[in-house]
């Protein structure tokens, strides 16, 4: 019910980077969703140490959805930050319903962030296609939640021209499950949907139910009902029981409310 409100009925400048992320940068862009009416935005990040000590207290005004941190208090290790927006007028980004884990986001150790950035390295040396280096990549910042770079890696891929149902559904995925962001993570599964091999069946079938978890959260219960029958008619192709049984029961549940 909290989805439905914010996505649906009451737009708000909910965040959409950096949020539920570490990061490699100390001077992030800050981007949230646009206010309509809204003339200027005011942003605040605070950072608060394990102990409840504050580090942290930067606030700016800007009249664009997003803004460069300035870096004037300095984002350290250890300290969970949080970027709040207010709009002008009214809404507030703390009026995203509230998630399991919040919304903070952390800047990754410094020893680690050679070791990431080495990695990577290594992988874009590899004589691979570009989409296959990017997912290399995304799954190296993705175990190490560095899940707003491995964002912004495959919005810039896609970016360049690159049309791939992977790289979509991927997109989808982190949005939808490490971000909690579900109209961004729609757009990206409904294209994965669109591009998506036919004879591609396990891909055709994670990309359906992906887009299904998302028109469910958008409150499109006849459009998620749809993917979800599609989604399940290609796991009984694949053969696969389990997730047979899981998607009927998810059926009967929304045919039944």
């Amino acid at each position: 019910r909290g989805d439905k409100i914010a996505w649906s009925n009451a737009p708000i400048p909910y965040l959409i980077s950096p949020r539920r992320t570490a990061l490699l940068t100390t001077q992030p862009t800050l981007r949230w969703n646009p206010v309509p009416g809204a003339t200027s935005y005011t942003v605040t990040v605070e950072g608060v140490t394990p102990q409840g000590e504050v580090v942290a207290n930067w606030t700016t005004q800007v009249s664009e959805t997003q803004v460069v941190y300035s870096g004037e208090s300095p984002l350290n290790p250890g300290v969970e930050y949080l970027a709040i927006i207010q709009a002008n007028p009214g809404a507030s980004s703390l009026d995203e319903p509230s998630r399991p884990g919040g919304l903070h986001f952390t800047v990754l150790d410094h020893t680690q962030a050679e070791i990431v950035r080495d990695k990577a390295a290594e992988i874009s040396q590899q004589d691979w296609e570009d989409s296959a280096k990017a997912l290399a990549q995304v799954q190296l910042y993705a175990e190490n939640q560095l899940i707003a770079a491995a964002i912004a890696l495959l919005e810039e891929l896609v970016a360049t021209g690159v049309e791939s149902a992977p790289i979509y559904r991927r997109l989808g995925e982190l949005y939808l499950h490490e971000l909690a962001l579900v109209p961004q993570a729609n757009t990206y599964y409904t294209k994965a949907v669109a591009l998506v091999d036919a004879n591609d069946l396990e891909e055709q079938a994670a990309a359906l139910e992906g887009l299904a978890q998302t028109q469910l959260a958008l409150d499109q219960n006849d459009a998620a009902i749809r993917s979800f029958n599609l989604a399940l008619d290609v796991y009984q192709r694949l053969g696969d029981g389990q997730r047979v049984k899981q998607l009927e029961t998810t059926l009967g549940d929304l045919i039944n409310e």
